[in-house]
């Protein structure tokens, strides 16, 4: 688990990834999986911690963990969005729920896509290089109501991945 101090010896053109996770082995994976491959990670236990982090270091992707305790990432997403320092910023829901109807529900509180856990180790690293080379597409903010109409289409990331 890195943080900015840790990173001083990584290049200036190395990505910034900042992951939003409170299971430690979650986030031990992901930040093994993208320091290996040359990416800046830096992490957060809490929602509240990861919105601080992220109007600080101003990540290249933000891999959020849809269930937190306390404030959870579907809240703390609505939050980074409604902020002018983070709202153009790239978030991924990060989630073991993998059911159709929990992917609609964070991309209508502002992911850009959705990653389910486990990491799948073989495809994690390129399946976060293609986000940030996607990055965020401004969209009309969207009902978080049960039921809301929402369009969904597979997005050429590989299999549990959706976007609008």
């Amino acid at each position: 688990m890195a943080g900015p101090a840790s990173h001083f010896n990584k290049p200036m053109t190395a990505k910034k990834i900042l992951i939003i996770e409170d299971n430690v082995m979650n986030l031990e994976m992901a930040t093994d999986l993208l320091e290996a491959s040359g990416f800046e990670v830096f992490s957060a236990p809490s929602a509240e911690e990861g919105i601080r982090m992220a109007q600080v270091v101003l990540p290249n992707l933000v891999l959020m963990d849809i269930g937190l305790p306390g404030m959870d990432g579907l809240s703390a997403t609505v939050a980074l969005r409604a902020s002018p320092i983070t709202r153009d910023l790239t978030l991924v829901g990060f989630s073991a729920h993998a059911m159709t109807g929990d992917m609609e529900i964070a991309l209508r509180a502002g992911c850009d896509g959705y990653v389910i856990k486990p990491i799948d180790t073989r495809n994690f690293v390129d399946t976060v290089k293609r986000f940030i080379e996607k990055g965020h597409v401004a969209q009309k903010p969207r009902s978080l109501s049960k039921g809301a109409p929402v369009e969904i289409r597979r997005n050429g990331f590989g299999s549990g991945l959706i976007s609008l």
